[in-house]
């Protein structure tokens, strides 16, 4: 069986490592394709559910990390269940013998930490994805988890490397997740701990020379990004890992694509999507409503192609020093330190008038600064998180009162980026 580098393969991708890998105790695999199983065994100490307070029941349990071309697989089987998370693509699922079941990106940050802490090189591959929520500081790495700020905290030559994860918990009171991993000569082990909803457990493993116990699992394919044309030239794309979606205008040789979400590789994916779309397009525009991740963090790869970036006059310094910024633990992704951006101040029009801007900054109810979109054609409204309406209710949820004054705007449609569950992708404008 590969000897597995736990601490290695996450500590050496971030800023903390400051010796090569030949001087620390990391021992990196020597495959550049690694097997198709791998077997942990340990056991499973869980709390909260016992005849007395503090009792525990212990359970031996076997995990299993399977590897396609594909995907990525964690398979948890204890005395009496079985549980597993498996990445395909982008994506998350999880059965816990139910049956199939994708996971949201606001909960996939722990779950993915948890289980493939014993395949450390996707754990930390899944940290890279999306740089802009890691820190270095001399203390460790923070990153920014969808449930609170985390902190990853070892050197290279320490016999330890931490994951924590404070919060506070509404039974338990103050609790910290962790997970741990551990240097040994004969096999490397890691430990995680965890408070839920009403229950703590604590799962301890080392590596190990077992045979898989069942069948490689099966996961749904990826999700493939949901594509409509709404009206002609107006293409909307669906975003699930974003939980959001985009408009992508298209008039003649010219297109403008609004509010790329959250990283660069959604960005990257956006670029080939719309060029997909328009390959006649030959000069491009990204129109950005506000400063939020899930409308910015997909800029960059837009930048690099040379498109003209729209903003809110008051965060275009920030946007250029965004885009500006190094990135050490992404080298695919590197800075675009003369990316074209232009501040909105006042409205104006873009791709021969098919779009037209207006700035509307604090009275979105949302941001100090906020673009607003219209697709004259069409006469349709983008709102980005503006407002939303959901399937089954009688009128749109709104923020601020910008509706109040839309000038010669005449709306008949608006579009909403989020969310996506539930919601109506164009509706009927009232207002």
């Amino acid at each position: 069986m590969r000897r597995i580098g736990w601490a290695p393969t996450l500590l050496l991708a971030t800023p903390l490592a400051h010796a090569s890998a030949s001087s620390s105790w990391i021992d990196l695999p020597e495959a550049a394709v690694p097997p198709d199983v791998e077997v942990f065994t340990g056991s499973f100490v869980h709390e909260g559910h016992g005849p007395t307070p503090g009792a525990t029941t212990t359970d031996a349990v076997t995990v299993e990390v399977w590897r396609g071309e594909t995907s990525a697989c964690v398979v948890w089987r204890v005395t009496s269940w079985t549980d597993t998370l498996c990445r395909v693509g982008d994506d998350l699922f999880r059965d816990e013998g139910r049956g199939w079941q994708p996971v949201a990106p606001t909960a996939g940050d722990w779950l993915t930490a948890q289980f493939f802490a014993v395949a450390p090189d996707i754990l930390a591959g899944h940290l890279l994805a999306d740089p802009a929520r890691l820190h270095a500081t001399s203390e460790g790495l923070l990153w920014a988890m969808g449930e609170g700020m985390a902190t990853v905290a070892g050197q290279p030559g320490d016999d330890t490397l931490t994951l924590t994860l404070p919060r506070a918990h509404p039974v338990f009171g103050d609790v910290s997740d962790e997970i741990t991993w551990t240097r040994s000569a004969s096999a490397p082990s890691v430990e995680i701990v965890r408070a839920e909803a009403n229950t703590r457990w604590r799962l301890q493993l080392v590596a190990a020379d077992g045979r898989p116990s069942g069948a490689p699992p099966s996961p749904p394919p990826p999700s493939t990004w949901a594509h409509q044309e709404v009206s002609p030239g107006v293409h909307v794309f669906d975003l699930p890992e974003a939980d959001s979606r985009t408009v992508l205008v298209v008039q003649g040789d010219e297109g403008v694509l609004f509010d790329p979400p959250l990283s660069s590789d959604i960005g990257a994916r956006l670029v080939q999507a719309a060029k997909a779309q328009a390959p006649q397009v030959r000069t491009w525009s990204v129109v950005v409503s506000h400063h939020h991740p899930h409308y910015t963090g997909g800029l960059r790869p837009w930048a690099r192609m040379g498109a003209t970036i729209h903003a809110p006059a008051a965060i275009r310094d920030w946007l250029l020093e965004l885009l500006a910024s190094d990135r050490p633990l992404s080298p695919d992704d590197p800075p675009v330190p003369n990316a074209r951006v232009v501040g909105v101040s006042r409205p104006m029009k873009l791709a021969g008038g098919a779009v037209a801007l207006r700035p509307i900054d604090a009275t979105s109810g949302h941001t100090e600064a906020f673009v607003l979109s219209y697709l004259t054609a069409s006469r349709t409204l983008y709102i980005a998180d503006l407002g939303w309406w959901k399937e089954g209710t009688t009128a749109p949820r709104l923020r601020g009162n910008w509706p109040e004054d839309l000038g010669r705007w005449k709306p008949t449609h608006a579009i909403s980026a989020f969310p996506l569950e539930n919601a109506k992708v164009r509706w009927d404008w009232t207002m």
